[in-house]
């Protein structure tokens, strides 16, 4: 179902400031599930495109009633970012944020949805830390390293930060030479103790911890199993793709 949205981007070298705004979000809730979303349009910070999802009646039966709102990488590398939500008078953030390739990173229980009255106006500032590139000379497409970090506006950098980002990559190439024809070992649900591969729909919680989707659907299972009992954010399609890229790599 399409709805009425107003998508407005400005951005710098590695900042932006972003605003989506559902209009009649009353309808939107009551046309909408928990668990079901809308998207903004991307928006794009160096080589890296983001976009807003939000739910409006939670992104699961354990949130039902919240606004559920994540910011997505919709790239095929992993980043670190800070980032700050301004909604309804307030500000949540969370900075030096990894977030997987097609990863998100938000909140589940935002804010309650009986709060918004008609229009849902979120402001996003953003500032870029880092973003992994892959080095493809020799053919591998999994060798990622971490680039440059960004220093301010101007992405001006230190020399000694150079040395110590290619000491980083010497290091990692190194260790992957090393690690070539190992075998990857494929999570456990720690919930059933299965493994996760494929097709199995891999779920997160708020701190990274992954369990499978049918686990994570029983009606007793209200927040995530480990220590930190936190709430969950939805799938990690991240993880779920380097682990089909893994299995594949290994049949090889």
């Amino acid at each position: 179902m399409p709805y009425n949205t107003g998508n407005w981007a400005q951005t710098t070298a590695n900042t932006a400031n972003f605003q989506f705004i559902i209009y009649d979000f009353s309808e939107a809730k009551l046309a909408n599930r928990f668990g079901q979303a809308i998207d903004s349009k991307f928006f794009a910070i160096r080589n890296t495109r983001f976009k807003l999802s939000v739910h409006p009646c939670g992104n699961g039966k354990a949130n039902a009633g919240y606004v559920s709102v994540y910011l997505q990488n919709d790239s095929a590398h992993s980043v670190i970012v800070n980032c700050t939500v301004h909604i309804e008078g307030e500000e949540f953030t969370f900075d030096n944020q990894m977030i997987d390739p097609l990863g998100s990173y938000g909140w589940s229980q935002l804010m309650e949805n009986s709060r918004v009255d008609k229009d849902l106006d979120i402001t996003v500032d953003m500032i870029l830390q880092q973003e992994e590139i892959e080095d493809e000379d020799e053919g591998l497409g999994d060798r990622k390293y971490m680039k440059k970090k960004l220093q301010g506006v101007g992405g001006d950098l230190v020399k000694g930060e150079m040395k110590e980002i290619k000491d980083e990559i010497k290091e990692m190439k190194e260790e992957l030479k090393r690690s070539r024809g190992k075998a990857f070992p494929i999570p456990e649900c720690p919930i059933c103790f299965n493994e996760m591969k494929p097709p199995t729909r891999i779920i997160q919680c708020m701190k990274g911890h992954k369990l499978c989707e049918p686990c994570h659907n029983r009606p007793e299972v209200m927040n995530c199993p480990s220590n930190c009992k936190s709430g969950f954010m939805g799938r990690d399609l991240g993880m779920e793709a380097f682990i089909e890229h893994q299995v594949r790599a290994g049949q090889q």
